[in-house]
């Protein structure tokens, strides 16, 4: 078709039918009324302004993005496993018990040092005689581990259990003695 022609059709049947036959650049110089609405005129505009800009070599970078932010997510999502601190309690907890079960640890503040063995979330809490919660961790993910500090604690016998539906009903509890 000559630039410049002027074309009536139907805009309802023949318009997009009209561009792809004609190309972009052809549409563009070629006068067609009554085949495209003026509003689609207008978003074929900012389009064909906008297109240009586009930096198209950076766009073989995006899968390696993509990639070192997964890793930097997962870094903080758990996973690597932090060193025992120096003086705390490990505790392991597995399906179903706590190891060691009998812990003794003297009045004040005290650390423990849970590793998560088994293959399901576990926690691990403090509860008094009077079925009062002093203190426990967060849910820690199979395979993490999580630095519990109790501070203050006064001597006496608490119960340690997991809080996780059934776990304790399970076995997953022990006895705490603060000398």
């Amino acid at each position: 078709m000559k630039a410049g022609a002027d074309l009536t059709v139907d805009t309802e049947r023949f318009g997009t039918q009209v561009v792809q036959m004609l190309g972009a650049a052809e549409y563009r110089s070629a006068r067609i009324r009554g085949c495209v609405s003026e509003k689609r005129r207008s978003q074929r505009r900012r389009w064909a302004a906008w297109a240009p800009k586009i930096r198209w070599p950076a766009v073989r970078f995006v899968p390696t993005i993509a990639a070192v932010a997964a890793l930097v997510l997962l870094a903080g999502c758990g996973g690597a496993s932090s060193p025992q601190p120096a003086g705390s309690i490990k505790v392991t907890l597995t399906e179903f018990k706590f190891d060691p079960s009998t812990i003794s640890a003297p009045s004040g503040t005290v650390v423990f040092y849970l590793v998560n063995a088994g293959t399901t979330s576990h926690d691990m809490i403090i509860r008094d005689s009077s079925n009062n919660r002093i203190d426990g961790s967060e849910l820690i993910s199979a395979g993490d581990t999580f630095v519990l500090t109790v501070n203050g604690i006064s001597a006496g016998t608490y119960t340690i259990f997991c809080d996780q539906s059934g776990h304790e009903a399970s076995g997953m509890k022990g006895t705490l003695t603060i000398t």
